[in-house]
């Protein structure tokens, strides 16, 4: 498994009081392996991880994606405005 640093922007930073950490996820993944495998360490999470689009290495998941060690993974939450 490789070891990744994930990013946290916006909601999610605050909710979890840190802007990044370094976790394992599989070597091979989509974005809902991606997000299981961050909700392990943030169990009460799950519901606000699923409506975060997911980012490697700073080109959105579409499908499987191959995970290198010391890849930048980003959770960016949903965005209003006005």
């Amino acid at each position: 498994m490789p070891t990744v640093t994930v990013l946290f922007f916006a909601h999610m930073r605050e909710r979890l009081g840190r802007d990044r950490e370094v976790i394992d996820v599989p070597a091979h993944a989509d974005a809902t392996a991606i997000t299981d495998a961050i909700a392990k360490r943030h169990p009460g999470e799950t519901s606000a991880l699923s409506r975060c689009r997911i980012a490697v290495d700073h080109a959105f998941v579409q499908g499987q994606v191959a995970i290198r060690d010391d890849a930048e993974i980003a959770v960016i939450p949903p965005v209003s405005g006005g």
